[in-house]
């Protein structure tokens, strides 16, 4: 399954801060979705599939989208190119770190993708 809307890493990716330290932001990004969910029952709705056959879901713990709280936690990127559903939780994110809470993971992503597209 995919979580609809959001791009976040890998669980085997690293990233880079931005004092260039390198960090496995694909394992927190995994834990931070795991953290959210807990040990809750969630609900993930979703009626399209990806080229590899894999469910495009939007993910629900009780009224909590999942997939937005990643992306307002800074551990996804919204996906503007699928949807403009999470462009709103990702100005949200960035408006946080301005108030000094770290929203690495994004950049790191962002930046390994515009360096990965050279």
């Amino acid at each position: 399954m995919r979580l609809h809307g959001i791009d976040a890493p890998e669980i085997n990716q690293d990233c880079f801060r931005e004092d260039n330290s390198k960090y496995r932001c694909g394992k927190a990004s995994t834990d931070a979705l795991r953290a959210l969910v807990g040990s809750s029952i969630i609900r993930c709705e979703g009626d399209t599939h990806d080229r590899y056959k894999k469910l495009i879901a939007t993910c629900y713990n009780r009224s909590m989208n999942s997939n937005a709280e990643l992306v307002r936690q800074g551990w996804a990127l919204a996906y503007r190119r699928y949807s403009k559903d999470y462009i709103l939780a990702e100005k949200q994110a960035k408006k946080t770190q301005a108030r000094g809470v770290v929203w690495e993971v994004p950049k790191a992503l962002a930046v390994e993708k515009e360096m990965s597209s050279v």
